[in-house]
């Protein structure tokens, strides 16, 4: 059974909201916020060591034009081509260290379902990136992801 993103959120903040937990744990647990253990919700390890973790607006800017493998369960690996690195969110030109909100825009010739994939480059390695179609562009269908890193 296929949920969206946005409905699974709406629907885990208010079963979280109705069992009184505290909104920064809402948060959190939403992948809302970036906490740390001094705040009492520790990042696991393993999100640490993911690439994604540490990759900025500045490391995709790098790369754009070049050339992406995408991969999920349901389909086989696609080209895909970065075309855009842009500030995305609610204040994008007021720049903050560690708190950036910014949208990938992918296009291919293939068409895609709204889906998790897991994302290969020969320079930033493999990472996976929620990935959302938005419409035809210059060079194909564009997919977006966004990243955002705007809560402390």
């Amino acid at each position: 059974m296929d949920i969206s993103r946005r409905k699974f959120l709406r629907t885990g903040t208010v079963v979280a909201l109705a069992a009184g937990l505290p909104l920064q744990t809402v948060l959190s647990v939403s992948g809302q916020g970036r906490s740390d253990s001094a705040r009492g919700f520790p990042i696991p390890a393993e999100i640490q060591s993911d690439p994604i973790f540490n990759y900025t607006k500045a490391t995709f800017a790098a790369h754009i034009n070049s050339t992406f493998q995408i991969r999920s369960k349901r389909q086989k690996a696609v080209d895909v081509t970065l075309t855009d690195v842009h500030d995305s969110g609610p204040v994008p030109d007021q720049a903050s260290a560690g708190r950036e909100c910014f949208a990938l825009v992918f296009s291919t010739q293939h068409k895609l379902k709204q889906d998790v994939y897991t994302i290969e480059h020969g320079a930033l390695g493999t990472f996976a990136l929620l990935l959302v179609p938005i419409g035809k562009g210059k060079k194909g269908l564009n997919y977006e992801a966004v990243i955002n890193r705007l809560n402390p």
